[in-house]
């Protein structure tokens, strides 16, 4: 027999109350903004774009899950977001070196 939906929501629940998933769901929040804020300026300007601070969020949502990751010893995860990092960087460097080319 399958238990309540609310057996296994409240388990869960409880933990918000633990630092460390709240860190974790601060990850998270950041990886989310950062879709919903190039969502918003590509909306705004009728075209997609990749605004800096998408980079910017991309590499505090990686932090703070690397963070979390080793603090629950997921090491799958921490390299994966180690990998994503170079990407993330590498973008913010090519932007800024295309940024200081232009003209004016």
């Amino acid at each position: 027999m399958m238990k309540p939906m609310t057996d296994s929501l409240w388990p869960l629940l409880a933990k918000i109350s633990d630092p460390w998933e709240l860190l974790g769901l601060g990850a998270q929040l950041c990886f989310t903004a950062r879709f919903a804020y190039q969502w918003w300026k590509s909306e705004k300007v009728g075209a997609v774009v990749l605004p800096m601070l998408f980079w910017y969020l991309s590499i505090a949502g990686a932090l703070l899950t690397i963070v979390y990751c080793v603090r629950r010893e997921a090491l799958a995860l921490v390299v994966a977001q180690l990998i994503a990092l170079i990407f993330y960087v590498r973008n913010i460097i090519l932007a800024r070196r295309k940024k200081a080319l232009m003209p004016g």
